[in-house]
């Protein structure tokens, strides 16, 4: 013969083993995300802003022709002197 189904407290046991297990899945996934991928991304780009040089990107993609009103020899093109004077002091 079967055994009879639990009717009384079914819910409740039911759910104490599944938020157990949600929330153990939930904190594995969360660790290992942080270990590998947010803690090497940070990483990456601690190592990226530390060797970092503006001047010397700003000039490679000024040279690449990536800016719309400097040549890429560094002189200014005809239309875009009003954009690079100063603004005046208020």
């Amino acid at each position: 013969m079967a055994a009879r189904p639990q009717l009384r407290g079914f819910l409740a046991s039911n759910l104490k083993r599944d938020f157990t297990l949600a929330i153990t899945v939930a904190l594995t996934g969360l660790l290992s995300y942080k270990f590998l991928v947010q803690e090497p991304r940070k990483r990456r780009y601690e190592e990226y802003y530390k060797n970092l040089d503006p001047e010397k990107e700003f000039r490679r993609i000024r040279d690449a022709g990536g800016f719309q009103c400097v040549k890429p020899g560094g002189e200014v093109q005809d239309g875009c002197v009003e954009f690079l004077s100063p603004v005046p002091a208020l």
